[in-house]
């Protein structure tokens, strides 16, 4: 049961959680948000079974783990996880409301940022309860793993984030010029942020 728990806990925030984050700024397709939204929702899926796994454990008669730092930091992403979801939903839609980025266009984002940072973190804290000390071979794979998806996580968020900047100066440009013609400066305004990432 503390195998399953692990493996599925790490594949979640150190594979499939990450890859969502790593699509979503980086590929520029029809759908991408549907595929996005499929992964996080299947990471998730794969968070909750071991978030059940990782109670049973901590209520067992033998590892009384509830109080560990482990457990209460794991409770708290899966916590902030599902807040994530719901920021998530309402950042689409709000967006494509008003055509603008809101408050939820930044609390997503950041949310999950923090939450897969956090969850990788957390699984070196998980090792630590199981006994595995840095010279394990499962803490050291897991370690070069993680530590090479967080960058490029990180990377993708850099150059998405450059992208996003300089697509609304392309924007702001096109809209002064169609401004200054007398024309359709709100119509370009439009079609280029829906062709857009949406933040």
């Amino acid at each position: 049961m503390a195998m399953a728990h692990g493996v599925l806990a790490c594949l979640a925030w150190a594979f499939i959680f990450p890859l969502g984050g790593i699509i979503i700024r980086l590929c520029s397709y029809r759908r991408l948000r549907w595929v996005h939204a499929i992964l996080q929702i299947f990471g998730l899926c794969l968070y909750t079974v071991a978030v059940g796994l990782g109670i049973e454990l901590s209520i067992s008669l033998y590892h009384w783990w509830i109080k560990n730092k482990h457990a209460i930091i794991g409770l708290i992403i899966y916590g902030l996880f599902l807040f994530q979801s719901v920021s998530g939903y309402l950042h689409h839609r709000l967006f494509m409301k008003y055509v603008s980025r809101t408050l939820w266009s930044y609390v997503h984002p950041w949310t999950g940022r923090l939450c897969i940072t956090l969850g990788m973190i957390n699984a070196g804290f998980g090792f630590q309860l199981r006994k595995q000390g840095t010279g394990s071979w499962k803490v050291k794979v897991y370690t070069v793993c993680a530590v090479l998806v967080w960058t490029a996580y990180v990377t993708s968020v850099v150059i998405g984030e450059w992208r996003r900047k300089q697509k609304e100066k392309e924007t702001a440009l096109t809209v002064g010029a169609g401004t200054s013609s007398g024309g359709s400066g709100n119509l370009n305004l439009v079609t280029s942020v829906e062709t857009s990432k949406q933040g």
